[in-house]
């Protein structure tokens, strides 16, 4: 093979030597690894992976030339980053906020997640993802987990605690629902339902341990599949659903009246059966909803204050791993009560800030086809343009009016000529009567005179007179001269034709009628179009008004925070002029979304039974496609990532297998001592590399402790003397009395029975939660600053700091290299020299996503420490019992604070220190492995262009020849697939011709002879570069 040419590249590196004519350059696969569109980037994953298939298969049948064992782990190794990006999405309300229909309506289903508001649909949390089954049968997936064995056991005895009185008798507080001691019960009876109070006395936690439906759903998981949502939703309501008030009602509305009242009981207690909601942990729905297709998954979070612990325990879980926070309140209140500023309390924002998820909320005003047009007009100044609406209603209004009272006049003139039409029927009636009595020979005479309009009420008088007027012949002469044929047939005539006049004028009038109820109609349609504008007027109007105030109320709660902070830990700098962080940034960075999922569900053809939504005419207008949209796009990052990762990967490996495959010898012409000299200055290069590799790590792991010391250490001290000094008044307060914010002894006791925490009818109450608030306050912006604003910045510029050593290094191989005669494959290095770089910018991306992932946990440590040293004396006064047990109570728990408060907060962050102390460590250990699979990697790739090269006078075998073909053509097939992604035109499909891939056994004297020359080669350089660096390949792409 003829040599480049030897000029060398410019200071930059820009100018790369040309490559060898079997040496393919790996470029549009480095360009798809930079694509910005997720989809272009996941359609690239989707060819490499089937690149790599193409290879592995290829070194399948070719293990017998040495490396294809190594080449085939690496290819596994790179086929492992290729997972599913997966993107949760929490999404948090209260009760009655149009949760679940949001959610239904944002998977385009009628009825999936339950929409009632019975305790089990709000206690679940409910995980909703995408159902990636082909099978018809299983469009609809389920898995409902529940809860372990011991954690029913413990749930049970907090349950037996709140429904048995000092006595050990059953509370007669069991009555009232909304007591604990009613919450407790029904929960029990819900699973033990066959059990009467005289049972429950004399039973005990072990036996109902030991019940044997009970004991076969502990610690399992049920699973569910159909194909249809309708019998899906009832599968699934048959364990999440609480069934005991719906159920007496079916029973009453379907009973026959017939039934006996024994009948009637026996159905009853046939209705009546086993609940499953207390016993479930988590259920995970699998669905084909378009919004879930790029790996959303959406998590109804019921709340972290759970009265059963092991679903608080998996909502807190959930509220840590979300990439992406929903808060949903109905617009009627989102606004008056200020719901984005106080973020569902104080404690809840503060969590957001110490997760850095502030960036992640999405705030979601539901009902919004729920207005008043006239407090929407009043309040949001739109007079103007609903008076212009109104003025044309009014004009409309008046015109319909004046139609129906013409459509009155003429239906009362189509009824008078109705009536002469009769008239004219009768009177011919008795005409041609007399006319047949004519013929037959008698003396007929004029009838009695009779106006042609008359009532229909006279009809019964009109037939006697009739009958009178044709048999009274004896006062014949008192009715004038008989009648004769000239005389009866003109009157026939003359009557026919009245009636013809009329039916006639009748006709006209049904058309002018018709006409006028058209015109009437469409006066209804437009006055509807009209009211239908104005409601979308008025509700658009409130949309933006809404979106613009909760945008500001955010900024504020933050804000709100930072003051807060900023003013504790630097009192004397502190300036409320001087904005912390750009604040309007902050409020027009919150997507808010203004939705009616009622209007949604109706325009897509959903509840059928339901009358139209007014002021909606398009489904745009109910912003569940926005959201919907927006869910989608949440998942883009992820999924980029991801997908880069993978390609970077994939391209880091074909260039070395390029490297590998191709033949071209750069020392042939060399004499040895030339080769040693090259060799040594080889070694001495790298070894340089790896000091310069291990520097940058340790100085950034200095870096971040420096970091966490100034910003969350030093911080300690202040932390837990405020927590300290506050925690005896906290305790006090909880049992101050009530004019004065302290709480029922029932709600104190329910709360020290639940280690601390208890969600009742006066809210949460949070005792560890509390007395760890002031170490929080204290420590939130210096941990923010830490963790999510110097850490990634350390992060950054340490992997621009190795990409700065790496270029130092090839630019020194590249211009001794030039001066020493050039090697083609050195432009081979410089494109891998890009993929490697952009190893180490992806290490420090990972290293932000353990960091972040790692404090999340970390920072929710102060509190569960603070309640293990709070447990003992939860446990004394949750023991107390009989006359004087609240006075008792709360003298243990003051007493107990005051001995504790001085060493509980720092035992708590010592915790927290040791954590934090120990993720340093990993990360440091993190970085070492991946700058030395990197270093492995480089020293591999270095060594094989420039101190491992083949010889032309060795003469292949033609199984590695056939292998060198193959391989060739898969990464030439595999650039020209990426190059039509990257173009956008139809992708070409990837050749797999095995028989590319059939290897001939040849000789295996050429191999070895072959090998052994490598061999001594490698061995030669290895002897001068550093001896403690693995070199085995399993680990460059780890």
């Amino acid at each position: 093979m003829g040599q480049a040419g030897s000029s060398p590249a410019d200071e930059n590196g820009d100018d790369d030597p040309p490559l060898s004519q079997d040496m393919l350059p790996i470029t549009h696969l480095q360009a798809m690894a930079k694509a910005n569109s997720a989809e272009k980037l996941e359609a690239g994953v989707k060819q490499g992976i089937s690149a790599l298939d193409s290879l592995a298969h290829n070194f399948e049948l070719s293990k017998e030339t040495g490396d294809a064992e190594q080449w085939l782990h690496q290819i596994e190794l790179v086929r492992q980053e290729a997972t599913d990006a997966r993107t949760v999405v929490g999404v948090v309300g209260n009760t009655g906020a149009g949760k679940s229909s949001v959610i239904n309506a944002i998977l385009d289903e009628e009825r999936l997640v339950p929409t009632n508001c019975m305790r089990a649909c709000t206690a679940v949390v409910t995980e909703m993802s995408w159902n990636p089954s082909e099978e018809e049968s299983s469009k609809y997936r389920a898995e409902i987990e529940f809860i372990k064995p011991d954690e029913w056991q413990k749930e049970l005895r907090v349950l037996f605690n709140e429904i048995f009185d000092g006595g050990g008798n059953i509370s007669r507080e069991v009555s009232n629902p909304e007591s604990q001691a009613g919450i407790a019960y029904a929960k029990i009876r819900a699973v033990y339902w066959r059990l009467t109070n005289d049972d429950l006395a004399a039973s005990s936690i072990e036996k109902l341990m030991a019940d044997r439906c009970v004991r076969g759903v502990l610690g399992t998981t049920k699973y569910l599949k159909e194909r249809y949502c309708d019998t899906f939703y009832k599968g699934l309501q048959h364990y999440v659903d609480s069934r005991e008030k719906a159920g007496v009602k079916n029973e009453t509305d379907d009973e026959d009246d017939s039934q006996s009242a024994g009948d009637k009981r026996k159905k009853k207690t046939r209705k009546r059966e086993q609940e499953f909601w207390p016993l479930i942990k988590v259920v995970r729905l699998y669905v084909k909803a378009e919004a879930l297709s790029t790996g959303a998954v959406l998590v109804d979070l019921p709340g972290v204050a759970d009265s059963n612990a092991a679903r608080a325990a998996v909502a807190e879980k959930y509220m840590k791993q979300c990439t992406g926070l929903w808060i949903v309140s109905p617009i009627t209140r989102a606004v008056d009560d200020k719901a984005a500023k106080n973020l569902l309390g104080s404690t809840f924002r503060r969590q957001l800030k110490y997760d850095g998820t502030y960036s992640a909320v999405t705030f979601i005003c539901s009902k919004t086809d729920d207005i008043s047009n006239t407090e929407a007009t009043d309040s949001l100044d739109l007079g103007d343009e609903i008076d212009k609406l109104e003025g044309q209603l009014t004009a409309i209004d008046r015109r319909r009016r004046e139609a129906e009272k013409e459509a009155k006049k003429l239906r009362d003139q189509k009824g008078s000529l109705s009536e002469t039409m009769d008239t004219c029927d009768d009177e011919v009636d008795k005409w041609e009567a007399l006319k047949e009595k004519l013929d037959d020979g008698e003396t007929v005479y004029p009838p009695a005179p009779k106006t042609l309009k008359r009532k229909r009420s006279s009809s019964s008088t009109d037939s006697e007179d009739d009958g009178n007027s044709s048999d009274d012949s004896d006062h014949s002469s008192d009715r004038g001269p008989p009648l004769t044929a000239e005389d009866i047939d003109p009157n026939i005539r003359d009557l026919k034709d009245q009636k013809k006049q009329a039916r006639r004028g009748r006709s006209e009038i049904e058309l002018q009628v018709k006409q006028i109820n058209g015109e009437i109609k469409q006066m209804k349609i437009e006055s509807r179009s009209i009211d239908d504008k104005r409601t979308q007027i008025c509700i658009a109007a409130r949309n933006r008004y809404s979106k613009s105030a909760i945008q500001i109320d955010f900024a504020a709660g933050i804000k709100e925070l930072d003051q807060e902070a900023e003013a504790e830990d630097y009192p004397d700098q502190y300036d409320p002029e001087q904005e912390i962080r750009d604040y309007e940034k902050v409020a027009k960075d919150l997507p808010v979304f203004c939705v009616s999922s009622r209007a949604y569900q109706k325009l897509s053809g959903r509840l059928l039974k339901d009358n139209a939504v007014r002021g909606f005419t398009d489904v745009n207008q109910t912003e569940i496609p926005a959201l919907k949209k927006h869910c989608k796009m949440l998942t883009e990052n992820v999924r980029s990532i991801k997908s880069r990762r993978f390609l970077n990967s994939l391209c880091r490996l074909l260039t070395s297998i390029s490297l590998y495959n191709s033949d071209y010898s750069s020392g042939a012409s060399k004499s040895d001592l030339q080769k040693d000299s090259e060799q040594r200055f080889l070694a001495r290069q790298l070894q340089d590399l790896e000091k310069a590799l291990e520097k940058d790590v340790k100085d950034t792991l200095t870096q971040i402790r420096e970091a966490m010391n100034e910003n969350v250490f030093e911080n300690c001290k202040e932390a837990i003397n405020a927590a300290s000094n506050t925690a005896l008044p906290t305790s006090q307060g909880w049992g101050a009395h009530k004019s004065q914010g302290g709480l029922p002894w029932s709600t104190y006791k329910a709360v020290v029975r639940r280690q601390g925490v208890w969600t009742g009818s006066l809210g949460l109450s949070d005792f560890n939660a509390q007395l760890t608030e002031p170490v929080y306050k204290i420590l939130g912006n210096g941990w923010e600053k830490a963790f999510h604003r110097r850490l990634p910045q350390i992060l950054k510029a340490c992997s621009k700091g190795f990409a700065n050593d790496l270029r130092a290094f090839h630019t020194t191989i590249e211009k001794h290299s030039f001066s020493h005669g050039g090697n083609p494959r050195l432009g081979l290095l410089a494109q891998q020299l890009t993929n490697y770089e952009a190893v180490f910018s992806d290490l420090a991306n990972r290293m932000v996503d353990l960091i972040n992932e790692r404090q999340r946990d970390i920072n929710r440590e102060f509190t569960p420490n603070v309640c293990n040293s709070m447990l003992t004396v939860y446990n004394t006064c949750a023991a107390e019992v009989g006359p004087g047990q609240f006075n008792r109570m709360k003298a243990y728990m003051n007493n107990h604070v005051t001995a504790q408060k001085d060493i509980m907060f720092q035992r708590a962050t010592e915790v927290v220190r040791t954590m934090i102390t120990d993720l340093i460590k990993e990360v440091g250990e993190n970085m070492e492995d991946r700058t030395d699979q990197v270093f492995v990697g480089m020293r591999r790739d270095y060594l094989q262009v420039l101190g491992n090269a083949r010889i032309e006078d060795i003469t292949m075998p033609n199984s590695e020849r056939s292998l060198q073909d193959a391989i060739r053509d898969i990464i030439q097939q595999s650039e020209e697939v990426f190059k039509a992604i990257l173009e956008g035109r139809d992708v070409p499909s990837l050749e797999q011709d095995v028989s590319a891939g059939a290897i001939e056994d040849e000789q295996q004297d050429s191999d070895t002879e072959k090998k052994g020359f490598e061999k001594d080669q490698r061995d030669k350089i290895m002897e001068d570069t550093s001896s403690d660096v693995d070199i085995d390949m399993g680990d460059d792409y780890a």
